[in-house]
């Protein structure tokens, strides 16, 4: 998904944040962090996960999980 070329931002809730900057070619560069217990995981998967859980935000945060292919995710918890 695209985002506006001219619409790069940050949005924060309790415990987590979620940013994302265009690039152009229709790419978007995004990331989510969210204060969690070491060791933990998401047995839905790291995508499934973050649909579920910031649905609910301002777009276009819900489009841009929506668009994204599970396989592009990179995780990274905590050891």
């Amino acid at each position: 998904m695209a985002v506006d070329d001219e619409l790069a931002g940050e949005t924060m809730g309790p415990g987590s944040e979620v940013g994302h900057v265009p690039m152009g070619d229709g790419r978007t560069y995004w990331f989510a962090t969210e204060r969690a217990a070491q060791g933990g995981v998401a047995p839905q998967g790291e995508l499934a996960y973050l649909r579920s859980k910031l649905a609910s935000w301002a777009e276009p945060i819900p489009a841009m999980l929506a668009a994204t292919d599970p396989d592009d995710v990179l995780a990274q918890r905590p050891l």
